[in-house]
């Protein structure tokens, strides 16, 4: 049977977003936002508690630092997710929020202590919460768009498969705001990705993929993910099916596991450091840094 996507299905994921908590020291200028009216009434919930939680203005306040123009907005596309058109706006659509929602399951590993979160599984050794499974995916893939916009705008070089290229940079900037929230989002995204996989091989939900665009399959976009986070601390080594995959190696900038080259992680930090950083205001990037975007 295949899932459907619901506006009661999204409750989880619209809760796990609270958790974004916009900064008022933030100038917000270059970053022009938008919430536009769904056709369909089953994401005007969706809309609501989006709006509620200010995610938006989250959003255009982690950008400020961004010395160039753009638009973020959400929107009822269709599809989970929108083709970037040049120079358009970033669109987050209210089916990839329902997406998120819909492929997990309930919760596997109950907890008898009522303080303490219910898991919904494990990365590894890794126990992953319904509010990392939600808000993780959901804050990767704004930061995936987002990368696709700066790439037009900035017209940087992309050697490769467009969408391969900004999961990188979404993974890349994951890590620039401490550990705790990479070990959150990094692991929340590859559940979510590694749940996506599962319905789709199933049969549970069709693939959200459509012939004229050119995206890795979510498997791949699973693996793209952790190569970089395997480039930058070798721990998330201990959640990887190791003999399934090929690219460890390449990942960590080994070769044949003994020769030191250069990690993807450090690939990708090097091509943000000459294309990117440029354009960015450093005093307001460092209190984006320094604002805790996603506390406990």
């Amino acid at each position: 049977m295949k899932r459907t996507i619901t506006a009661s299905a999204c409750v989880g994921v619209l809760i796990g977003l609270i958790a974004l908590a916009p900064s008022q020291a933030l100038a917000q200028q270059n970053i022009a936002i938008v919430y536009e009216q769904p056709k369909k009434a089953e994401y005007g919930p969706i809309l609501d508690r989006l709006r509620k939680r200010k995610v938006l203005e989250t959003l255009q306040q982690f950008l400020s630092p961004l010395q160039f123009p753009m638009t973020v907005k959400t929107a009822e596309c269709g599809a989970p997710y929108a083709p970037y058109k040049a120079r358009g706006p970033i669109i987050i659509c209210y089916e990839y929020v329902g997406l998120i929602e819909s492929v997990l399951p309930g919760e596997k590993d109950p907890v008898p202590d009522p303080t303490k979160p219910e898991t919904l599984g494990r990365v590894g050794a890794f126990p992953v919460t319904r509010e990392m499974a939600t808000v993780g995916p959901f804050v990767q893939h704004a930061l995936h768009e987002t990368a696709l916009a700066v790439f037009d705008s900035l017209e940087v070089p992309v050697w490769g498969r467009l969408h391969d290229a900004a999961d990188y940079s979404a993974a890349f900037l994951l890590f620039q705001f401490g550990d705790d929230i990479a070990r959150k989002t990094i692991l929340g995204t590859t559940y979510f990705l590694d749940q996506w996989d599962a319905v789709t091989r199933q049969g549970q939900i069709t693939d959200v993929n459509y012939l004229g665009d050119i995206r890795p399959t979510v498997r791949q976009r699973y693996y793209n993910v952790l190569c970089i986070a395997i480039g930058k601390k070798a721990s998330f080594l201990s959640f990887v099916d190791l003999p399934s995959f090929s690219r460890i190696f390449h990942c960590q900038g080994l070769v044949a596991g003994q020769t030191t080259i250069t990690s993807d992680y450090d690939k990708v930090r090097r091509a943000f450091v000459a294309h990117i950083l440029p354009h960015v205001d450093k005093d307001k990037l460092t209190k984006v840094q320094n604002t805790m975007w996603i506390p406990d």
